[in-house]
């Protein structure tokens, strides 16, 4: 998967699903999406954070999108989540969390993002190895862009990471089996299985009608005990061959 900037909850679903997670920086950068942004509940209702980045642009991937170092964007993030959550009944346990991961200085978007999920998965106790885009042979993307078809670009650079880290199933969320075919997978000994988040019996779990928010958003309202009885919430799903 692409590094999210504080995904929601269904993000750390996948991981908690898998053995091995791969936030992959090598992908084309694009604006205006979970990576370079995330929603979280204030005063006056929903809205966007975002780290601070210099020379964002389609025309590059994420991992050379850097990071401004300055601090003064940082600053106006916490204060912004001090805002939102200062009387939010699990802020006690989560604000040193918060401020190590918005405070962490990564020149890249790709470094800065898997840092964060990194923490998220220690402080939820998930076990699943992380690896960073840095561990993937670089000889993976000369191949892949060299493939005129976008969905064969797509589908062979799963394939290729799986075949560099020895995994025999790809998991991916269950909103993108229209990007995936197992006619691409079953060759190549590989399945396909998807993950659907149950996100009504998660904001039950939460108590919480944002559940879709950042994960920073749950953790702040409805604290680290009750996200890892939610990360159970969902249902993986097999995929077949086409006839």
């Amino acid at each position: 998967m692409q590094p999210y900037f504080l995904p929601y909850i269904g993000y750390f679903q996948l991981i908690n699903a898998v053995d091995v997670f791969v936030p992959y920086g090598r992908c084309n950068f694009m604006v205006q999406s979970w990576v370079s942004r995330n929603r979280i509940l204030g005063p006056n209702g929903v809205f966007y954070i975002r780290p601070a980045t210099k020379g964002a642009s389609p025309s590059k991937i994420i991992a050379d999108i850097m990071v401004d170092p300055a601090d003064r964007w940082r600053r106006k993030m916490f204060s912004s989540f001090k805002q939102a959550y200062s009387t939010a009944p699990y802020a006690h346990e989560n604000w040193e969390l918060l401020e190590r991961i918005i405070y962490h200085q990564a020149p890249d978007l790709d470094t800065y993002n898997t840092y964060g999920i990194r923490q998220i998965v220690a402080h939820l106790g998930i076990e699943t190895e992380i690896l960073g885009t840095q561990d993937i042979p670089a000889t993976i993307e000369p191949h892949v862009c060299a493939l005129t078809d976008p969905s064969q670009r797509r589908q062979t650079r799963v394939t290729e990471i799986c075949d560099a880290i020895n995994a025999h199933a790809y998991v991916n969320p269950a909103s993108g089996q229209h990007l995936y075919s197992a006619d691409h997978f079953t060759p190549r000994n590989k399945s396909l299985p998807f993950l659907k988040p149950d996100m009504q019996a998660v904001a039950q779990r939460l108590e919480t009608p944002h559940a879709d928010l950042s994960i920073a958003h749950c953790l702040m309202m409805s604290g680290r005990e009750k996200l890892r009885e939610a990360l159970a919430s969902c249902t993986l799903i097999p995929t077949q061959p086409n006839a």
